[in-house]
């Protein structure tokens, strides 16, 4: 046996070894394997770095970005959210919706991104329709895979296709993949209609999540009546025409803006990009010795009656979650955790 070959043996070993250890990020041990491999002569330097330029990498990488983008710009938040009401109070159309919704997000973006976008929406309706949680995540899964393999922005098929052009074969185009990745999708939300629905609900396991409301006790649990605060911006204020990011309330005051009243209407959860404008009143949640920071020239505190009402009226939707830290430094959703709706 060669030293190339011994040595191609212990690098694999070893990688399986940390991988399964867990004791690394996944990302920090690829990247180790192709040091070690270009160090130990197993292949050349320039063969060891040729994988960053592949263009299946690129492609997911530029994947990645378009996700998080669409993420930050509140275009998926929109659709869910959409969603979400018009399957609101039925547990038939709340499953078509689901499906539907995590399907098309996932036809753009990755299944764990579009999967993790639609799980806040999803937790939230199942609440207010009375329906266990439980029975909507499975077909919701099921969905986000679905609808990845019905374009080429999938793994599986970006590598396929990679290989075809390194092959000097066409590769695929965009859609080669819905002609088969469609008709996939709708017999898999037949399929959960019928026979998949009635399994899930003969899960007694589940029958525990079906809560009365769970809203009322998270208000109260987290004491956001009393913490909810509310101030309008004035001609004197400082804050004027700052961007919320600009402000820095989370950072140096340790408040989270909920909402913004503008016009009788309220812009809930802005982004870090919004403008404070003359009128504006912002609406945070945070202790009071903190709130009270705040208010100053220009600055004037009142009466949060308005956003707490429509806050009662289900105007958000909060989902509480529980998360750990993964030896890997990674943040995970906790073990047979459940998100409940606020």
């Amino acid at each position: 046996m060669s030293y190339r070959m011994i040595a191609l043996i212990v690098i694999l070993v070893a990688a399986v070894i940390l991988l399964l250890a867990n004791r690394l990020r996944p990302d920090v041990i690829a990247l180790a394997v192709a040091l070690a491999l270009g160090l130990t002569g197993v292949v050349t330097p320039e063969e060891s770095m040729s994988g960053f330029s592949h263009p299946a990498v690129l492609t997911l990488m530029a994947l990645f970005i378009i996700s998080q983008g669409v993420t930050r710009r509140g275009a998926t938040r929109l659709i869910t959210t959409t969603l979400s009401r018009l399957g609101q109070g039925d547990e038939t159309r709340l499953l078509v919706a689901t499906m539907a919704g995590s399907a098309f997000l996932s036809l753009f973006m990755n299944n764990v991104a579009a999967a993790a976008v639609m799980l806040p929406p999803v937790s939230d309706a199942a609440a207010r329709a009375r329906v266990p949680a439980a029975r909507l995540m499975m077909p919701l899964a099921f969905a986000t895979s679905l609808g990845g393999m019905a374009t080429l922005l999938t793994t599986g098929n970006l590598v396929v296709g990679a290989a075809l052009r390194e092959a000097g074969y066409r590769p695929y185009g965009l859609l080669d993949f819905a002609l088969v990745g469609l008709p996939i999708i709708l017999a898999g939300m037949l399929y959960m209609l019928t026979m998949g629905r009635r399994a899930l609900a003969g899960l007694s396991a589940v029958e525990a999540l079906a809560l009365p409301d769970p809203r009322p006790e998270l208000t109260a649990q987290y004491a956001l009546r009393e913490r909810v605060a509310q101030f309008r911006v004035g001609s004197e204020a400082a804050l004027l025409g700052k961007t919320l990011g600009q402000c820095e309330l989370g950072s140096r005051l340790g408040l989270t803006v909920l909402a913004i009243q503008r016009r009788g209407r309220f812009v809930w959860t802005p982004g870090p990009d919004e403008v404070l404008r003359l009128g504006d009143a912002l609406v945070v949640v945070g202790r009071e010795e903190r709130t009270s920071q705040l208010a100053g020239p220009g600055i004037v505190a009142e009466p949060p009656d308005a956003a707490l009402g429509d806050l009662a009226q289900g105007g958000p939707s909060w989902v509480e979650s529980c998360f750990h830290r993964a030896p890997d430094s990674s943040v995970r959703p906790c073990a047979n955790s459940v998100s409940r709706s606020l």
